[in-house]
């Protein structure tokens, strides 16, 4: 190619180049680039982060129920299994000389699972509903504690349960019954709060304000009088465990609901 040749190649590709800018409109990129930029920020006071969003804890307490998914950290069934084996440990440990020895459960969420109404029932409480579902008895066990109690009956340690459930003919049929399907048989005692008791005017701690704590540590000092020596306490609330009259107390995990 001459250079005549070239230079009218080079005019004619500027021309192209003029015509196409002329035609191009800038005006979508602009708009895109708009688009691109962060959405409005919003404004919320300190205090809207101070509660869990109850909606989500529902599903986390579900996933952690379920040990779903896998790969989350914390599964409540592990938990159970963790706490129940330092039990074992202390009951296989512990000499069996001295007075008659016995072992304390608490029931619902400790011997036995309420999770089908709990899930039913969103997690909220009716205490009609609840009955009801007591009254079916077909609770299934904690397989942990189940595995510790028949442990404990093998060893000959007496076994009593402690339950917040209120005394009645027919829940305390019904409380017998779901316990023996379950697998819990041959046990020393079954004590069911009385109905409509106030056991914090007679518990020695005057200070003490629950009456969970006054009523189950009352039952367990009653126990100690009749001459057994508790040496294994298992509840799945503080208030099954504070007051004394045990050895040893284990918590289970239970963040589905509180009972001060």
């Amino acid at each position: 190619m001459n250079f005549v040749g070239y230079r009218s190649t080079i005019q004619a590709a500027w021309c192209l180049l003029i015509i196409s800018a002329a035609m191009f409109d800038a005006r979508p990129c602009a708009a895109q680039r708009r688009q691109r930029k962060p959405e409005t920020s919003v404004v919320a006071l300190p205090a809207d982060k101070r509660f869990p969003n109850l909606g989500e804890l529902k599903t986390k307490l579900t996933e952690y129920h379920n040990c779903q998914p896998r790969a989350a950290p914390g599964c409540y069934e592990q938990d159970l299994s963790a706490t129940i084996s330092r039990a074992r440990k202390y009951l296989q440990s512990r000499p069996s000389r001295g007075r008659k020895l016995a072992m304390v459960l608490d029931i619902d969420e400790t011997s036995l699972t309420n999770w089908e109404e709990i899930k039913e029932d969103d997690f909220g409480y009716h205490s009609k509903i609840f009955n009801d579902w007591l009254a079916e008895a077909k609770a299934p066990a904690i397989k942990p504690t189940l595995e510790l109690y028949n442990l404990a009956r093998q060893r000959g340690v007496a076994v009593f349960f402690i339950t917040g459930r209120r005394d009645s003919q027919d829940l305390r049929e019904a409380t017998m019954r779901n316990l023996k399907a379950a697998g819990f048989a041959d046990w020393e005692g079954l004590i069911l709060r009385p109905q409509g008791d106030k056991p914090c005017e007679t518990y020695a701690n005057r200070k003490e304000t629950s009456e969970t704590v006054c009523y189950k540590a009352s039952a367990r000092k009653k126990i100690t009088a009749d001459g057994y020596r508790i040496i294994i306490n298992v509840g799945d609330q503080m208030s099954d465990l504070r007051g004394g009259y045990a050895e040893r107390a284990y918590k289970l995990p239970n963040p589905f609901y509180y009972i001060p």
